[in-house]
């Protein structure tokens, strides 16, 4: 909760009557009649909206809250205030973000109810390059949280521009279409990009700065102005710490795509579900890298050895030194050897420890088990760190539980289950009337030494004239793998060149409090109050555009005696509404007895030199998007639109700027 003392202090500094601002969905709005709490008739205290993540809605970048009032003295001017609303905390990065420039400009705007937006616009410095300029990307929304209005423009150094929301012209001299913002409201952002429309990418550009100020069409007395919120853009050179998986396509999820795996020799491919006659579903991958992508459970790897396509003995591929007529020992009658294998060989990769290579496997068998003809599957890490391959560690699979693999160890028994399998895969449609076995999940071999490996996996048949005569139906021996990983943990450094691509290390600012207040009264006995809520999330690529976003607002009010009143909850988006029964919106407010008659709404004069480039390429339409973070309590700019030009607007030097020089 945020102490009473804090709001005292605020009370201080305000130079007018604070609202309170209120992120949320025109469509949803708390109360009826445009109002917050509509059964309250409280007229002083301050108003308090706790921030939440809106159920199955996306949750903002950006999160931010206007509040203003409008008094009506009697018969004489109106008069109005409006600054952003005092949250529960500050940013390590945006600290002061209505009296410090940024590399983005966020602001509510309204063409409505006789009401006309101004919103100047300053570059306060130049690019590193001297004249070089800055492009910006201007996104409008309305009410309903729909971009209704995009522009690029240019801004040289120093310079200065207003964009009259009534007649819109860029500071390229450009005459932008506007006639679907009147009558409407909502919000603005104006973004530093690297290149406008395209690659139109946000940029580390902190030199941005903005305020804002809505006036009466009908009556030059009445006047809102505020400093606009300026966003931080976050961009330095960072070290990371990350899990690797020295297996590369440990999960196949490439599909069809076996690389980098080698088929040394016989059949091999990658297969998902659909290639398989009872639709086998992969094991999901168990963790590691590849437990996270989305298609890690829907690609497995396959080997078949088949009497079909007759591949030989062990051997061949990039360890010939392991050739040899027996691979898989005492099964075999003596003199015999093995026929129709396939071998599948992983990258070889470097470890500078001891590792454990982890998998998972699934033993397909044909209709004829007999043991002169004995088919198996093995896994196999391979040690070629002196150039003489060698057996590292090895197990293998059958049907009988009989044999040893290379490196020691009897085989495991596959129980396979006596259904038929048919497989599309490896160059061919096999059949498997032997069943298959369920899968040995995160099955394990030791690397006992740091140096170079590889991973093969193997199936075979022993000879014997019943395997290699093609007369017997479906004699295919095969193997479903996936998951191979050897996991280990690198560092990288993730390096930032001014562009912000929603990396850890390169984002506009995140401002999302957890909590809004602001403070509201009455005068005279006829007010009106003004609360505003913008919500939205950053996209960054291929370029940068705001997007919808929503909070769930639980708001209440408390009173001058510190009375407590809920007023209840809401997804919200985009808002304007008033604050209570006694603080109508002040589209409602009573005006003077008399009001001076203007002719056309023209923009604010132009305060501070106003450089406008020539010879400059006209801006280009493009996407939006919206984005946000956590707003802090801003300076109040009341009844006047404080100038903003360029060498006084900055106050103080800036606390901290994360810049890539």
């Amino acid at each position: 909760m945020i102490s009473k003392l804090r709001f005292s202090l605020i009370a201080v500094i305000m130079l007018v009557l604070l609202g309170f601002g209120f992120q949320n969905q025109a469509q949803a709005q708390v109360g009826t009649d445009g109002l917050f709490c509509p059964a309250v008739p409280d007229t002083t205290g301050w108003l308090e909206v706790n921030v939440e993540a809106a159920p199955a809605l996306p949750f903002p970048d950006f999160s931010g809250a206007l509040i203003g009032s409008v008094d009506s003295l009697i018969g004489g001017p109106l008069h109005g205030g409006m600054d952003w609303q005092h949250v529960d905390f500050t940013s390590f990065f945006s600290p002061t973000p209505t009296n410090e420039t940024g590399s983005q400009i966020v602001s509510w705007w309204t063409q409505k109810d006789g009401r006309n937006t101004s919103l100047q616009v300053t570059n306060a410095i130049g690019n590193q390059t001297p004249d070089a300029g800055t492009w910006v990307h201007v996104h409008i929304f309305d009410e309903n949280c729909v971009e209704i209005r995009n522009f690029c423009d240019f801004y040289t150094e120093f310079d200065t521009h207003v964009y009259n929301f009534g007649d819109i012209i860029s500071n390229l001299g450009v005459d932008e279409a506007d006639a679907n913002l009147q009558g409407k409201e909502g919000f603005v952002t104006v973004t530093a990009v690297d290149n406008c429309p395209t690659p139109g990418q946000a940029v580390e550009h902190d030199y941005l700065a903005g305020n804002t100020f809505v006036k009466s069409v009908a009556s030059s007395d009445y006047m809102y102005g505020f400093a606009t919120y300026h966003r931080e853009g976050v961009c330095f050179d960072i070290t990371t710490t990350t899990t690797v998986n020295l297996v590369l396509n440990g999960s196949f999820q490439n599909g069809l795509n076996f690389s980098p795996w080698l088929t040394n020799q016989g059949n091999a491919s990658g297969v998902n579900s659909a290639s398989i006659s009872d639709g086998t579903v992969p094991i999901p991958a168990a963790s590691g890298p590849d437990a996270a992508n989305p298609n890690s459970n829907l690609f497995m790897g396959f080997a078949v050895s088949s009497v079909v396509d007759t591949s030989g003995i062990y051997g061949g591929g990039p360890f010939t030194e392991l050739a040899r007529p027996q691979l898989v020992t005492g099964l075999q009658v003596p003199g015999e050897f093995q026929t129709n294998v396939t071998v599948v060989t992983s990258n070889i990769f470097v470890t500078d420890e001891s590792k454990t290579l982890f998998y998972d496997l699934s033993f397909l068998s044909p209709e004829v088990d007999i043991v002169p003809c004995e088919n198996y599957a093995v896994v196999c890490v391979i040690d070629d760190t002196t150039g003489v391959a060698n057996f590292e560690a090895c197990r293998c699979y059958n049907s009988v539980g009989q044999g040893n693999a290379p490196s020691g160890g009897q085989c495991t028994l596959a129980t396979n289950d006596g259904d038929t399998y048919s497989v599309v895969g490896g160059g061919g449609n096999f059949m498997f009337d032997g069943g298959r076995s369920g899968f040995f999940q995160n099955e394990q071999l030791s690397i006992n030494n740091p140096g170079t490996y590889a991973v093969q996996f193997i199936t075979g048949q022993m000879g014997d004239v019943a395997c290699t005569d093609n007369t017997v139906v479906n004699n295919n021996t095969g193997a479903f793998v996936d998951n191979f990983r050897v996991l280990d943990t690198v560092e990288e450094t993730l390096f930032c060149d001014g562009i912000l691509d929603g990396s850890d290390n390169a984002f506009l600012d995140v401002i999302v409090p957890n909590v809004f207040a602001g403070q509201f009264d009455a005068q005279n006995g006829s007010a009106g109050a003004d609360v505003v809520h913008i919500n939205f999330y950053d996209e960054y690529l291929p370029s940068y555009t705001p997007q919808a976003a929503y909070i769930n607002a639980v708001v209440g009010i408390w009173n001058d005696v510190e009375k407590f009143t809920s007023c209840g909850e809401l997804p919200v988006c985009f808002v304007r509404l008033g604050i209570d029964e006694a603080l109508i919106l002040s589209d409602n407010f009573v005006g003077p007895t008399t009001a001076p008659t203007l002719g056309p709404t023209t923009a604010p004069p132009t305060l501070g030199p106003t450089s406008t480039p020539t010879n400059r390429p006209s801006g280009g339409s493009g996407s939006c998007a919206i984005a946000g973070n956590p707003v802090q309590l801003g300076t109040a700019f009341a009844n006047v639109l404080i100038p903003l030009v360029p060498v006084a607007f900055v106050f103080g030097i800036r606390a901290m700027r994360r810049r890539k020089k």
